[in-house]
C-alpha cells in the first residue's frame, strides 16, 4: 500500500512540474551553461519493470512507452556522443541514452526506436556470458525465486550489493548457480557477437561493463585490471574498440579510475544521480536511472530533481 501511495505522490509531481513545463523553464534560466543529461537503462523486461505487479524476468515490453520517453527527450534536448558534447560548444542541453548489461531486448526493441528517432546511444557490454544463455547473478535469483526454485530471502541480495555491500559471497554464488544449471533449455537474455555488431554497425557505441560484471570495488587493483581489459580485448576482437565504460553496479574507486586511464579509456558513467556540465570529471559521468515502463511524469520528476538537487554535485 505504501509503495503505491509513493508512486501516486511521484506521478502528481511530475504531472505538474510537466503541465508548468519546468524543464523548458530549466533551459532558460541556463541559456549560458550547459548540461548532459545521461538517461542510464536496463532491460525490458516485466519484473525490473514494476515495482508492484512485477511478471517474468523472461517476458519483455515496453517499446512503445519508451518511444514516447525518446520522443521526450528529443522534444528538449540534442541528442549527443560525449566526445561531441564534452568537446563542441554548439551542444548546450544535450542529453545520451545508455544501457548497461548488454540484453538482448536492447537490440530487439530498443534499437528500432532509437534509430526511428536518430537518438545516440551507448550499449555497455558484460562479456562473459555474451550469446550464452546464462544470465547475470541479480537476474539468476529474481528467476530462480519466482519459479519456486529459490528462497525468496535471496530478492534483498541484489538490491545491497548497489549500496556498496559485498554480500556475493562464494557460498551464495554457488548456491545460486547449483540450482540455475540443473534448469534446461533457458532463454537466452544477453546480447550475441552479432547482434552487438549489428547495433554497432548501426552508429551506436559499444562500451565496457567488465568482463564478468563483478563490482569494481571489492577487487584489488590487478583483479580490476583484468575485468576491464579482458572486456575491451573481447569486443576488440570483434573489431569494436570502446573508450567509455560503466562501472558494474556504479562502485568503482580510485584505482579504478587510474587503470581507465592507462588503457585509455577517456569517459567513465556512473550510477550517480545528477546532471553533468562540461568541465565535470570525464571518468565520473552522472546519470539518472530510469525504467522503460516510467510515464512521461516520472521522467519529467527525475529530471527536474536532479537539476534542483544535484546539479552542483
Amino acid at each position: 500500500m505504501k509503495n503505491i501511495i509513493f508512486i501516486i505522490i511521484k506521478e502528481l509531481f511530475g504531472f505538474i512540474f510537466r503541465v508548468f513545463r519546468l524543464i523548458h523553464l530549466i533551459k532558460i534560466l541556463n541559456k549560458n551553461e550547459s548540461f548532459y543529461y545521461v538517461f542510464n537503462y536496463h532491460s525490458f523486461s516485466k519484473y525490473n519493470n514494476f515495482k508492484i505487479d512485477r511478471g517474468s524476468v523472461l517476458e519483455t515490453d515496453f517499446q512503445n512507452n519508451f518511444e514516447k520517453q525518446i520522443k521526450f527527450y528529443k522534444k528538449y534536448f540534442q541528442f549527443s556522443y560525449p566526445n561531441e558534447f564534452f568537446k563542441n560548444p554548439n551542444y548546450c542541453h544535450s542529453a545520451l541514452i545508455t544501457f548497461d548489461d548488454g540484453y538482448k531486448d536492447n537490440h530487439d526493441l530498443a534499437l528500432p526506436v532509437l534509430q526511428k528517432n536518430d537518438a545516440k546511444a551507448i550499449f555497455f557490454i558484460v562479456t562473459s556470458i555474451t550469446g550464452t544463455n546464462d544470465m547475470l547473478m541479480h537476474d539468476k535469483i529474481r528467476w530462480l525465486v519466482s519459479i519456486g526454485e529459490l528462497e525468496s530471502k535471496y530478492l534483498n541480495i541484489p538490491d545491497k550489493i548497489n549500496t556498496g555491500i559485498n554480500v556475493y559471497s562464494d557460498k551464495v554464488i554457488n548456491h545460486v548457480n547449483k540450482i540455475f544449471d540443473k534448469i534446461k533449455n533457458k532463454k537466452r537474455l544477453i546480447l550475441n557477437e552479432h547482434e552487438i555488431k549489428t547495433i554497432n554497425k548501426k552508429g551506436f557505441k559499444i562500451g565496457v561493463h567488465t568482463h564478468n560484471h563483478k563490482p569494481l570495488l571489492f577487487l584489488n587493483k590487478k583483479e580490476q585490471k583484468n575485468e576491464i581489459h579482458t572486456c575491451m580485448k573481447a569486443l576488440q576482437n570483434i573489431k569494436i574498440f570502446p573508450e567509455t565504460i560503466a562501472y558494474p553496479n556504479g562502485l568503482f574507486n580510485e584505482d579504478t579510475l587510474s587503470i581507465c586511464k592507462d588503457l585509455n579509456i577517456k569517459y567513465g558513467f556512473t550510477t550517480n544521480r545528477g546532471l553533468n556540465r562540461r568541465n565535470c570529471n570525464l571518468l565520473k559521468i552522472k546519470r539518472l536511472g530510469l525504467n522503460v515502463s516510467d510515464s512521461i511524469n516520472i521522467v519529467t520528476l527525475k529530471i527536474v530533481l536532479a537539476y534542483f538537487f544535484n546539479k552542483n554535485e
